[in-house]
């Protein structure tokens, strides 16, 4: 979402993303994972304002947990941008976080994916689509969905993408007062399967549960969907955090249709009725986490 503020400034929201279902695959020998999931944006947003200005990349934010340096996504982005159209200018970016960091909602990323488009704008379109799509692949693996701006069947490691036609969806994000990293819930996930010698049989029931999932998600048939959500991450990080898994089944209690991790935590996604946020409040009154009623873009 692009708003020309001047010809030499821009605002953008960026939105943050659920995963309804995400499925590990196989760990290639890239040591990337394939993997098969939903991805799908929702009405909880960042906001970047971009001002062509000065002789080099700035950046401000409010938030603390942004990581500095070559960590940091929306630098990385500008960087690329600009080493491909080959000028030599300045840019200004403010980032007003509203997405938790280190939930699974995928924030850093669409961030990124933001900057590549606004600095699209700002400097007159000189990149197409599907090279902005390739450039926001070097940024990371879930930049390129945020080009979209719509929901998404995601495959591969991140690049094979394939927009989806869903009805709107309404959802609750919990999210507690930790983070989750994503690298080590892999490390961790390869131990898992290491360690599970029933894994392959496990991976082909996924594999047929999934098919089913997108089947009743395109018709809006939610009822009895939570047994067919999966969610590669939860068999490790329900171990490390049980108090995720408490949340899960406080949230199946309250009758939501469907709970998950979203990407590998920390937050927890459900899909909900409209009118069921007094209820999950009362469930979860003695729960230290952040709820967000929200729904899908």
């Amino acid at each position: 979402m692009v708003y020309p503020l001047s010809k030499s400034t821009i605002k953008l929201l960026a939105p943050a993303k659920i995963n309804i279902g995400l499925l590990i695959k196989r760990k290639l020998p890239s040591n990337y994972h394939e993997i098969e999931t939903i991805m799908v944006p929702i009405r909880l947003f960042d906001m970047l304002i971009i001002s062509r200005k000065g002789q080099s990349i700035s950046f401000r934010t409010n938030s603390k947990k942004i990581p500095k340096g070559k960590k940091n996504l929306v630098i990385k982005a500008a960087e690329i941008f600009f080493r491909e159209i080959n000028i030599k200018t300045g840019v200004d970016i403010v980032l007003k976080k509203q997405i938790p960091v280190g939930a699974g909602l995928g924030g850093g990323s669409s961030d990124a994916a933001a900057t590549l488009l606004g600095l699209n704008e700002l400097y007159g379109s000189p990149l197409s689509f599907n090279q902005l799509r390739q450039l926001a692949l070097k940024v990371g693996m879930d930049v390129p969905f945020f080009l979209y701006k719509q929901p998404c069947y995601v495959t591969d490691c991140g690049e094979i993408i394939k927009p989806m036609q869903l009805p709107k969806f309404h959802i609750l994000i919990c999210t507690p007062n930790f983070s989750v990293n994503t690298k080590w819930a892999y490390a961790q996930y390869d131990k898992y399967v290491a360690k599970n010698f029933s894994f392959g049989k496990n991976l082909t029931d996924a594999n047929f549960r999934f098919k089913l999932l997108i089947n009743r998600l395109i018709k809006c048939k939610l009822a009895g969907i939570n047994a067919l959500l999966v969610n590669s991450f939860e068999s490790v990080i329900y171990n490390k955090h049980p108090e995720l898994l408490r949340i899960r089944n406080l949230l199946l209690a309250c009758g939501v249709y469907a709970v998950s991790l979203t990407g590998s935590g920390s937050a927890i996604m459900a899909l909900i009725e409209k009118n069921m946020e007094r209820n999950i409040r009362n469930c979860l009154q003695n729960i230290n986490c952040r709820l967000i009623f929200t729904e899908t873009i």
